[in-house]
């Protein structure tokens, strides 16, 4: 831990805007005992082992203070407003669900990884429609039931932000020739090869990889805390639950392309080879919100991921964010708050960077 003196001087200990935005927008939250459990198998999610983190301010010898202080972050979870009418499930899971109130029901962006904790989120959204000052809907003022699935949108390619669909819609109701009027899919051109050629064709080594990575089958073994698993960096770890996929049905393949999705117009702009293979992000004109996918989070930008999955292109990446730079509020894929144009626009230099420098050691081989 000789970095350890390094790190602390680089960090400023008074900075605690992230803090703040972590917890702007608060509705509720689930307690330990109502997240999910499989039978025999433990828990799909369990956040109480993580209780270390908030018993302790600074970091202890054995975890760089860098990512302590990323874990505490990550210790943020519920259920957020981001704006009136968009709603975000944060802290069930690596990725994040969020939720449009549409004229029929809920458009569902990015269903996580396990079906266990997509329907445990929803099932959190639903409890606490109109019973809180952050979360009045505008389209449906007074309604306490809850919300149907109007449609769904996968971001991109990556089982953490698509494994979960099972656990907020069946099969039976999704789109098709014999159910013209059922809940649409919406997916990035590419998606089902890219999803499918990563998780089912190389699946069992990307899994086994992946456990690796985030060490999320330390959480069954006890082996969580300061000499263990502390964190993932962009959430806690992954969960341990069923995963599923369904194909799209509706396939955005370019830039500009408009669609009214449930009474909401949204405007795609396709983004291949950026943090995904197959990835999009996509403004709400109607809220003056862009979701950024998991291309402008909080953390250092991914451009290589320890499981093996493809190594993006970082200077492609940045031109993509010179495109969006003009939006805001930002609706990140991961971490715990909302990025807001004047981040995003930031975001672009520290790419270009990363791309020349990753070109520079390819050119030393």
């Amino acid at each position: 831990m000789d970095d350890r003196p390094e790190v602390l001087d680089h960090l400023c200990s008074t900075y605690t805007e992230d803090f703040n935005l972590a917890t702007e927008g608060f509705i509720g939250k689930l307690n330990n005992s109502d997240l999910p459990k499989i039978p025999d198998s433990g828990d799909v999610w369990n956040l109480e082992q993580y209780q270390f983190l908030l018993d302790h301010s600074t970091a202890p010898p054995t975890v760089n203070p860098s990512l302590w202080r990323m874990a505490q972050l990550n210790m943020q979870h519920g259920l957020y407003q981001v704006v009136p009418g968009i709603y975000q499930l944060r802290g069930y899971d690596l990725a994040e669900i969020t939720l449009v109130e549409g004229d029929t029901g809920w458009i569902v962006i990015d269903p996580l990884t396990s079906k266990e904790t997509a329907q445990a989120a929803l099932e959190l959204a639903n409890d606490n429609i109109n019973k809180h000052d952050n979360m009045m809907l505008p389209r449906h003022h007074g309604r306490t039931d809850p919300l149907p699935v109007s449609a769904v949108i996968y971001t991109h390619s990556h089982v953490d932000h698509y494994g979960g669909i099972q656990g907020i819609v069946e099969l039976e109701q999704i789109k098709s020739e014999d159910n013209p009027d059922g809940i649409p899919i919406y997916a990035p051109e590419g998606f089902f090869e890219e999803a499918v050629s990563e998780n089912v064709f190389a699946g069992n080594v990307m899994s086994r990889r992946a456990s690796y990575m985030y060490g999320n089958r330390l959480q069954n073994k006890g082996q969580i805390g300061p000499k263990g698993q502390v964190d993932g960096g962009l959430g806690k770890t992954t969960s341990t639950g069923t995963t599923s996929l369904i194909a799209p049905t509706d396939i955005i393949d370019h830039t500009g392309q408009k669609i009214t999705v449930d009474g909401i117009d949204i405007i795609f702009q396709n983004v291949p080879g950026s943090e995904a293979p197959a990835e999009m992000m996509f403004y709400f004109p109607e809220f003056h919100a862009l979701c950024a996918a998991e291309d402008a989070t909080h953390t250092m930008h991914n451009l290589y991921t320890l499981r093996g999955a493809k190594v993006r292109d970082a200077l492609g990446w940045a031109k993509y964010l010179s495109e969006t730079d003009t939006f805001n509020p930002a609706i990140p894929g991961k971490t715990r708050k909302p990025c807001t144009a004047r981040r995003l626009s930031t975001r672009r230099y520290p790419s270009k960077l990363l791309g020349k420098s990753q070109k520079r050691h390819y050119d030393h081989g």
